[in-house]
């Protein structure tokens, strides 16, 4: 037994031991949200490869660079998430109808615009109709490879309004489809399918961030303070800038999206895996009256590429850096593609026009548009070739102009990000609606298997058809497919960690992938 003497000094010694140690706690707690607080503040600046149209919004876009910022903004109905599938986003679940014509949508209300308005149902139906009416930056909306296969699309231009996409409660959201769409859900991803709010001029979101300045070389997002999501960064400021590697070196950014070219890790800079994401394209000009309108020219041209780039390809694949040649349309494995050596003979059928091609070009030069790190090479080895070119000396910034909307050029250079998991994903390019699709390079045959392609489920037919569209733009040549392009991300790795769910393009939400250290 302890006396009580002993017992109450004890008692003392621990009362003054736990005041102490709350005294202490006082800074160390103060200390602690401080860390938090600055994690919390953090900015994430992010370089991109090239500029963007502004104002950005969901029915302006048509880059990828443009794609990547607004994922940021504004919230499509679904995503897509690891292994390539496809998870709810604004949406908290959704169903297709037996025959596949149909998707219903319960639309999680909970969220709000960055004013602080809850999100419905009707709120993508008056945001796609809003932007399926907005004159395009392409040649065609952004949204039209999917709203034409939408019951009552066809009336759109008289009545302004989608009748295929109802909205019974503003948790329900129905699309009904005129037959059969394997990708839509795919498709539906996205920011150009995301719903958004105008006003005062301004384009506002549900995502965690808000734009608060833009320019075509710098934006500032804000947080959107009615998100529920959280992130360790309070802002992202997206900027275009030419020396991005060497801003990256000297610390003044973080990241580099969208990186395409090589950079060696070391101890302050870390990159991610490289996915072949963009396809890189000659595109010939076939509208009539042009060099390239005649078959036979087109057919002669690729043969000569595929001769030339084959003799040339490390070189080739040394100046575009994290790029394989590959003249095949779909990647191997994909379904769609054929044997490399049925792909050979096709493009051979082209060597019989060489010399008429060559002659007529010393009578009529090739108007050409090459821009980048390849665009002396490209004109030095046709030239070697011996075509006869003219350069139109069209700066980066009107190349997408000319290919869209003034088409002076008869052979342009562009790369395509397209989705490659399904064979559909071409549409995007090839088909005469698809969102970044060009009347120089529309081909009927072409155009008409890809529309064909779009209701077919049977896998065996599949792979079947789009085997016949492979070896039909060999025929047609819209364009001659001289590659793919992968890119990661460079990133500061001194104040950066990446996640491991980084898998696709079209899961790069920056705020999601990076967290501070």
């Amino acid at each position: 037994m302890f006396g009580k003497a002993l017992v109450l000094k004890l008692l003392k010694n621990w009362l003054v031991l736990v005041a102490t140690l709350f005294v202490v706690s006082i800074p160390l707690v103060h200390y602690s949200q401080a860390i938090f607080s600055n994690k919390n503040t953090q900015t994430l600046k992010v370089a991109y490869p090239h500029q963007w149209v502004t104002p950005l919004h969901p029915s302006s876009q048509h880059t990828l660079v443009e794609d990547a910022i607004m994922l940021n903004v504004f919230e499509s109905l679904v995503q897509r998430g690891g292994n390539g599938l496809v998870l709810p986003l604004a949406a908290k679940s959704f169903t297709f109808s037996k025959d596949f014509k149909t998707l219903n949508f319960q639309i999680n209300t909970q969220k709000k615009f960055s004013n602080g308005d809850q999100l419905s149902s009707q709120d993508f139906k008056k945001s796609w109709e809003e932007a399926f009416s907005n004159t395009p930056n392409s040649s065609n909306s952004s949204l039209a490879d999917i709203i034409i296969e939408i019951e009552g699309s066809e009336d759109f231009a008289k009545t302004g309004q989608l009748s295929g996409v109802k909205t019974p409660t503003p948790e329900t959201l129905t699309i009904s489809f005129k037959r059969p769409f394997r990708m839509a859900l795919m498709h539906l991803t996205g920011a150009r399918f995301a719903a958004f709010k105008k006003i005062n001029d301004n384009y506002l979101g549900t995502g965690l961030f808000k734009f608060k300045t833009q320019s075509n070389n710098y934006i500032v997002l804000s947080k959107n303070d009615y998100s529920t999501e959280t992130s360790e960064f309070s802002s992202i400021e997206a900027i275009h800038r030419e020396d991005a590697q060497e801003a990256l070196a000297n610390g003044d950014i973080d990241i580099i999206a969208i990186n395409g070219q090589v950079h060696e890790e070391n101890e302050n800079i870390g990159h991610s895996y490289g996915e072949e994401n963009v396809g890189a394209w000659l595109h010939l000009n076939g509208k009539d009256g042009r060099f390239f309108a005649e078959s036979k020219y087109r057919k002669a041209f690729q043969y000569l590429v595929w001769k030339a780039l084959q003799n040339k390809k490390d070189e080739l694949e040394s100046k575009l850096g994290h790029f394989r040649l590959d003249f095949q349309p779909y990647l191997p494995f994909s379904l769609g593609r054929i044997e490399n050596s049925e792909a050979e003979e096709i493009i051979s059928q082209g060597k019989q026009y060489v010399e008429e091609l060559i002659a007529e070009s010393k009578k009529n030069p090739i108007k050409v548009c090459f821009i980048g790190n390849v665009k002396d090479f490209l004109f030095d080895t046709l030239t070697e070739q011996g075509l006869t070119l003219e350069d139109l000396k069209i700066p980066p910034t009107g190349m997408m102009e000319d290919y869209y909307k003034n088409h002076r050029a008869d052979i342009l250079v562009s790369v395509a990000s397209v989705h490659l998991s399904d064979p559909d994903g071409l549409y995007h390019l090839l088909g005469k609606n698809g969102a970044i699709h060009s009347p120089m390079i529309y081909r009927e045959k072409v155009s008409q298997l890809l529309e064909d392609g779009r209701s077919l489920t049977d896998q065996d037919a599949i792979a079947e058809h789009y085997q016949n569209l492979s070896r039909t733009i060999f025929e047609e040549v819209p364009g001659v497919h001289i590659g793919y392009r992968y890119s990661n991300y460079l990133y500061r790795k001194d104040r950066l960690n990446i996640e491991s769910t980084v898998l696709d393009r079209h899961y790069d939400i920056l705020w999601k992938i990076f967290k501070a250290k």
